[in-house]
């Protein structure tokens, strides 16, 4: 950036610089911080984007980062339960006039945006009528009921959890049931699951604590061997653990005589590569509260959630500590 903005511009005139507010493992990178010198830096040259796809924020955060002229992404279908592909871009006023600006005096604009592939995603009807150029220069049919009932369906979610649950008990409910999972890792005999912990980026904002309730945890396995007790994974490994995690392992291994979690069907997150870009085994699982979760604890109790989540690392116990048996499918399959 600093390079650009003594030696020149770039290529169309700016500089798309890109958060996520709440990574797969809860962090936001860069800070919002970092962003605010960005801009203060080279103004108009940056063209703010805020990833906030996971949905855990305050209720004023999306408001906010509107106010300060940024573009914002956001989805249902991650923290607040909604189908998958409900999402929604929202710009400042500001911002939506320079776009209406630059399409309808610039033909170079224009003729790149009618090049693009945006109308095989994207009809008029999708966009805001305070974008009126945008809208001419897309289809106006076939209308996409589908995203429309996605979107409700989302907005049922987050209504659930604005609306029905005072801010003061989400906050508390959010915080007891990271303290309740994370003390029921620490509980787990072997040592196979090791929280991951970062002190330094808590914060007593609802922001914060709603990343907060994204928990990750190392997994090591019982190979069987001498020496192999507590042996590390590799990821393909881990995406076995999330298919064994979701089946129901009577089924799958009925000659064990499994009982008691074995027979639960159990959803944790994707395994995450913490550094791809090394050669290593840095790899986590993750559980996460949603905010179904958190209206579930406000109506019915934490310890009653927390229940059924300890049934969930009783089964991650039991795969990992006999991964010799679990690590490959049974011949009958």
């Amino acid at each position: 950036m600093a390079e650009l903005g003594e030696g020149g511009l770039p290529r169309y005139g700016g500089v798309v610089v890109h958060i996520v507010v709440g990574s797969k493992t809860g962090k936001c990178m860069p800070s919002e911080a970092c962003l605010d010198r960005i801009v203060a830096a080279h103004g108009k040259l940056v063209v703010p984007v805020v990833d906030a796809c996971q949905g855990r924020m305050g209720e004023g955060d999306i408001r906010g980062h509107l106010d300060k002229g940024r573009i914002v992404l956001c989805t249902g279908s991650k923290f607040f339960g909604g189908p998958p592909f409900s999402g929604v871009c929202l710009m400042s006023e500001g911002l939506g006039q320079e776009l209406e600006l630059l399409l309808s005096s610039s033909s170079d604009v224009a003729r790149m945006l009618a090049q693009s592939r945006l109308k095989e995603y994207v009809v008029a009807a999708l966009m805001s009528d305070d974008l009126p150029t945008l809208r001419s220069m897309l289809p106006q049919r076939p209308l996409n009921y589908g995203v429309l009932m996605r979107w409700t369906v989302a907005l049922h979610g987050m209504e659930a959890f604005y609306a029905e649950v005072p801010l003061a008990s989400r906050l508390q409910m959010m915080r007891d049931w990271t303290a309740g999972v994370t003390g029921i890792i620490r509980e787990m005999p072997g040592r196979l699951i090791r929280l991951i912990t970062d002190e330094s980026e808590s914060g007593d904002d609802e922001q914060s604590v709603a990343l907060s309730t994204i928990v990750s945890f190392h997994c090591f396995c019982n190979r069987g061997k001498p020496g192999t007790t507590a042996d590390v994974m590799t990821m393909e490994e881990l995406r076995h653990v999330q298919f064994l995690m979701a089946s129901d392992l009577t089924k799958h291994r009925p000659h064990l005589n499994l009982l008691g979690p074995a027979k639960t069907r159990c959803f944790v997150g994707q395994p995450v590569d913490l550094n791809p870009q090394v050669v290593g085994r840095s790899h986590v699982l993750r559980v996460a509260a949603s905010a179904f979760l958190v209206v579930r604890c406000f109506r019915e109790g934490v310890e009653k959630v927390l229940q059924e989540d300890r049934a969930v690392f009783e089964k991650l116990q039991l795969v990992l500590g006999n991964w010799f048996l679990f690590s490959t499918e049974p011949s009958s399959l």
